[in-house]
């Protein structure tokens, strides 16, 4: 029988607890900083805006108006109802989506009918200005187009994670609906009407 002691396995080294914390502590303050620089500018305290809540306000230099572009402070067109495209030269959708809408807002106000005076902006997101306004100029925009080549309106206020997006807004400000993805002229009109009867 032997005096000797029993053979102790090697544990497997512990993370140290500090070291966890620290790491801890650090991805939650990067998560917290993301979360404020992207909702910087939004207008709502819930969350981004979205149908029947109240259009948030904003102004961007005119890409192809020397006026600013944007939506009051009252946050729809001043008393008057307004669409807001929000496209871009870098979305693939947008080159087949903006030029048939252009064309058609074109048409509507030469008609010179109640859709012809609605209010119709554009916000290019994410492009040079060069860029946006050889999309603008290429797809037969006529409408006022703000340059929002940071994306803060389109993420920050309103939190779209892309193009193309159409929002309706009541003269009231309130937003009546949010069209995501692709809109064809006939749908954009019936949601013209739609949006005049309310």
């Amino acid at each position: 029988m032997s005096d000797a002691a029993p053979p102790t396995r090697a544990r497997a080294p512990r993370p140290r607890r500090r070291v966890v914390v620290v790491a801890l502590i650090s991805a939650a303050v990067v998560a917290l900083g993301v979360g404020l620089f992207t909702s910087v500018g939004t207008s709502t305290a819930g969350g981004p805006p979205r149908a029947g809540g109240m259009a948030p306000s904003f102004s961007l230099a005119g890409l192809n108006v020397a006026s600013r572009v944007g939506t009051p402070a009252s946050g729809g067109g001043d008393g008057k109802p307004m669409v807001v495209f929000f496209m871009g030269d870098w979305c693939t959708i947008c080159h087949s989506e903006i030029p048939p809408l252009a064309a058609k807002v074109k048409e509507l106000r030469s008609e010179h009918g109640a859709l012809g005076h609605l209010a119709v902006i554009g916000v290019d997101s994410e492009d040079s200005r060069p860029d946006a306004q050889a999309f603008i100029q290429s797809s037969g925009v006529t409408f006022p187009v703000g340059d929002d080549s940071t994306a803060h309106v389109m993420n920050g206020i309103y939190g779209f994670e892309g193009d193309p997006y159409a929002v309706f807004i009541e003269g009231s400000g309130r937003i009546m609906t949010i069209h995501p993805g692709p809109l064809s002229p006939s749908r954009f009109v019936a949601l013209e009407r739609e949006l005049l009867a309310t």
